[in-house]
């Protein structure tokens, strides 16, 4: 027997392996063929019933009811939880001093500054003229309307009756009254 060289055996080997190879080759293709559609069909099955699912549990009114029961409760322990953490702060001494102080400081910057634009020349000569306007407006809005009032024959009637009845009145001596 001759010697081969490692090129002639693994050119030999190579030879024998590609056939072996293209099979291969053949068979998985035919087989990813034959798989493709019902392996489409099945994850479009799959995607379409879990959307389906989703849905019907979302509509579901169980899942509903319990969904607005938990949302209650989360609202109800939220205000809980920040009403009974504000009260803890405003029972801390610190606190209620720091808040003392600062309505002190506040109330007396309003003071303040209300006193300074009240006693601004030029503000107050605004307000004094917007003043007499507003009143001379609601004089003459008060006129009007009382004469019109006094035109209608109806108020006119009933002011006339009111007038004969208070002269009535007045004519009679009051009992307990004196006369000179």
């Amino acid at each position: 027997m001759k010697e081969n060289g490692l090129g002639s055996i693994f050119v030999r080997h190579l030879v024998m392996a590609v056939p072996w190879g293209i099979i291969a080759l053949l068979v998985f293709f035919v087989a990813i063929a034959s798989i493709r559609e019902p392996v489409k069909k099945s994850i479009q099955y799959g995607v379409q019933t879990a959307i389906c699912q989703a849905a019907n549990f979302a509509w579901d009114k169980t899942t509903v009811a319990l969904v607005k029961k938990n949302i209650k409760k989360g609202i109800a322990f939220g205000t809980w939880t920040a009403k009974n953490g504000i009260i803890e702060l405003l029972n801390d001494p610190q606190i209620k001093q720091e808040i003392k102080q600062g309505m002190r400081y506040t109330v007396s910057e309003v003071i303040k500054g209300t006193t300074d634009f009240a006693l601004d020349p030029v503000i107050f000569a605004k307000v004094k003229k917007n003043i007499k306007k507003g009143v001379a407006f609601s004089a003459q809005t008060g006129r009007n309307e009382i004469k019109e009032l006094l035109n209608d024959p109806e108020i006119k009637q009933q002011v006339k009756k009111a007038l004969e009845y208070g002269g009535d009145t007045f004519s009679q001596k009051a009992p307990g009254t004196r006369t000179k």
